[in-house]
């Protein structure tokens, strides 16, 4: 006769398993959709609604092959930690983009995680505490337990670029690292091409320097192109 006691713990360890299991690729209702929040692997990717634009992005973005060799020479003993929001249009592009280069480059995706989190950068389990993810997609680099570098929310060059410069232990400030570039992003961003359209003359004598150092830091992202706009609009005023 089988001990009983044997049975109730392989029973509460099966139950332990099932319930660990059950919290990868959780939704919950966000306005008119759904949204991951919590722990996910890439399959979450292949449910709906964020395969159609997992897929659009993994399938268009175009490895650059001389990059990902580097790369795969570097990241062996890298492990990396994947914070994004599948609300987040930068999360909906820049995610499936560094998967593709991850793939291309033979990263073995046990030493991946992935975490999806809320508008408020939040997960249930609280896998974002002491990690200061103040913006999505940050991707974070560790190597031997500690973190050598990350990206946050945009590449500064090219998300190849960038890693190959973090995994050669070359310096690298990511788009958030000083003041001045969160400023410059946040300016942007919260003003916002109408209002920039209104600025009067006075005022706009104080963007030019603002734009050098926006270009000096963010132009080389998809984002510089927006600076070309900025300065449109100041030789309109």
């Amino acid at each position: 006769m089988s001990n009983p006691i044997f049975k109730f713990l392989c029973l509460i360890l099966l139950l332990s398993a099932c319930k660990n299991q059950e919290q990868i690729n959780i939704t919950e209702p966000y306005e008119d959709t759904l949204i991951l929040v919590g722990p996910a692997n890439l399959d979450g990717f292949q449910q709906e609604p964020f395969s159609e634009w997992y897929n659009e992005n993994f399938d268009s973005y175009i490895v650059n092959d001389s990059l990902s060799t580097l790369i795969k020479v570097n990241i062996n003993s890298i492990k990396i930690k994947t914070f994004m929001g599948t609300w987040c249009e930068d999360s909906q592009r820049e995610t499936p983009n560094f998967i593709k280069i991850l793939k291309q480059s033979g990263f073995d995706f046990n030493n991946h995680e992935l975490i999806t989190v809320n508008r408020e950068k939040k997960t249930p389990q609280g896998l974002e505490k002491n990690l200061n993810i103040t913006n999505v997609p940050t991707f974070i680099f560790y190597k031997d337990g500690k973190e050598i570098n990350r990206i946050v929310e945009f590449p500064i060059e090219s998300l190849e670029e960038d890693m190959i410069k973090i995994l050669t232990n070359k310096d690298y400030k990511h788009a958030y690292f000083d003041s001045e570039s969160l400023f410059g992003w946040h300016f942007f961003t919260a003003m916002g091409a109408e209002a920039l359209s209104r600025l009067t003359p006075e005022k706009s004598e104080l963007l030019p320097a603002f734009i050098q150092k926006w270009e000096q830091t963010v132009y080389k992202s998809v984002y510089g192109k927006a600076s070309n706009y900025i300065n449109h609009l100041l030789s309109m005023l």
